[in-house]
């Protein structure tokens, strides 16, 4: 499998490295860090990322923000901004180049990972890729990275910290990780909480009870609070 080159520009070698360690543990590939905008020219020039960790403030007389929108305008690739200054005005400005997310110093591997599968969903959708039509998901499994089709999913459940995807085989891979991180991966046109412990795709949802929805084969329990919701949205078309 191809891993995405990620392509870092921050000034201060000690986060950098940190950085590019979290993304060598989550089967990325870091380019060599950048500390300025023009040492960022040659890497993009060089080297093709397919994606950009941009800090903000970087030395010199052009920041991160007239890097990004370098980048918008010569090159196809998610942006994120990583930045310590999460005031209004820094994000405002930010908001010029069009960045695919945001990442907040200081940030855990998990943040880095999510916020990246964020920033491509979301540039996909910008693209004009229909989030429906996005095919899988790739997930981390302990230090090894699996990919999941979106269509074959069931539901996931939470148990305590780890997630069980049950699939339309009858399989299922558990994964380590929080419903409310998974959600934001997967298309909200198909994939709604029943439950404070269960996400369910309502492709397949063919009974839609008091107490109880029917997703494949399996019958799951459904909280009162979510049922409205699924009525109000529409979300139960059979």
């Amino acid at each position: 499998m191809n891993k995405n080159k990620v392509i870092i520009i921050e000034d201060e070698m000690v986060i950098a490295t940190s950085i590019s360690n979290k993304l060598i543990k989550l089967n990325y590939l870091p380019l060599p860090p950048c500390a300025s905008y023009r040492e960022a020219l040659e890497l993009l020039e060089n080297e093709s990322p397919d994606i950009a960790l941009i800090d903000i403030r970087i030395k010199g007389q052009k920041d991160g923000i007239d890097l990004a929108l370098y980048i918008r305008e010569h090159y196809s690739m998610p942006i994120i901004f990583i930045t310590a200054n999460s005031d209004p005005i820094t994000l405002q400005k930010a908001k010029q180049a069009q960045p695919n997310a945001y990442l907040i110093k200081p940030f855990t591997q998990t943040d880095l990972y999510t916020t990246i599968e964020i920033a491509i969903l979301n540039f996909e959708l910008s693209q004009g890729v229909d989030a429906s039509l996005k095919k899988s998901i790739l997930l981390k499994q302990g230090k090894a990275e699996i990919k999941i089709a979106i269509n074959d999913i069931y539901y996931i459940e939470s148990k305590g910290n780890y997630l069980n995807i049950i699939l339309s085989n009858s399989n299922q891979q558990t994964i380590r990780g929080t419903l409310n991180d998974l959600e934001k991966l997967l298309p909200k046109e198909f994939f709604h909480k029943i439950s404070r412990s269960h996400i369910v795709n309502f492709m397949y949802a063919s009974e839609l009870e008091t107490e109880r929805i029917k997703i494949g084969d399996y019958y799951l329990k459904l909280n009162e609070v979510y049922r409205k919701g699924i009525i109000e949205k529409n979300l139960f078309h059979k």
